[in-house]
């Protein structure tokens, strides 16, 4: 099997029995998820798409509450939130001083020289950006709502609807197809073949 650019590809298929456990799934693929990875999310309508990026952000030790379908707003930035205890050392000009912050807006990330994989100053180790492409036509239309800065490599990217731009998204990337099944939720999780984190999800 290949990506449509060719790359080989590998595939893992799981069964999830209601939503906690679709979020949980998720979150098992979030733990593993660095900045840079795009997760493109292939399901019909109901199937459990915005569910999986809750889990996502859990496993991204995010603010999972926080995660809600961006039909509306098109993307939707979910950032790190710096550590309290990081940041206490931070006022008291201990050991942490000068370690990375986050303010919100362009300034994410100033940490290990703009590298917000620093994980150990960060409650969320990377910031997930979630795109709905339900109402675009076509990948060119991801310039219009700031695709190129999100790509930027310094986020994890869940992008739901992600054919209806695939020509705009990467070929090397993980792919997520949700389909019903009667009792719970088909989900066929594929990555580059060369990849080995597939192999490391726990499950159940």
């Amino acid at each position: 099997m290949g990506t449509p650019g060719g790359s080989a590809l590998i595939t893992r298929t799981f069964l999830t029995l209601g939503e906690e456990q679709t979020i949980a799934l998720a979150a098992a693929l979030g733990r593993l998820l660095h900045a840079g990875d795009v997760v493109a999310l292939h399901g019909e309508l109901g199937a459990g798409k915005t569910r999986f990026v809750r889990g996502l952000a859990r496993g991204l030790n995010l603010d999972e509450r926080a995660v809600s379908s961006p039909t509306f707003v098109l993307m939707t930035e979910y950032p790190a939130q710096p550590n309290p205890a990081t940041r206490a050392s931070r006022r008291s000009g201990g050991a942490g001083e000068g370690v990375g912050r986050n303010t919100g807006g362009d300034d994410l990330d100033e940490s290990a020289g703009g590298d917000r994989r620093a994980g150990a100053d960060w409650r969320g180790g990377v910031p997930l950006v979630h795109v709905d492409a339900y109402r675009l036509r076509s990948a060119e239309d991801l310039a219009a709502i700031g695709w190129d800065r999100a790509a930027d490599r310094s986020a994890v990217l869940a992008v739901e609807w992600a054919e209806r731009v695939d020509d705009g998204l990467p070929r090397r990337r993980w792919d997520v197809r949700i389909d019903h099944e009667a009792h719970g939720r088909r989900v066929e999780i594929s990555a580059p073949a060369d990849d080995p984190r597939l192999a490391l999800i726990v499950w159940p």
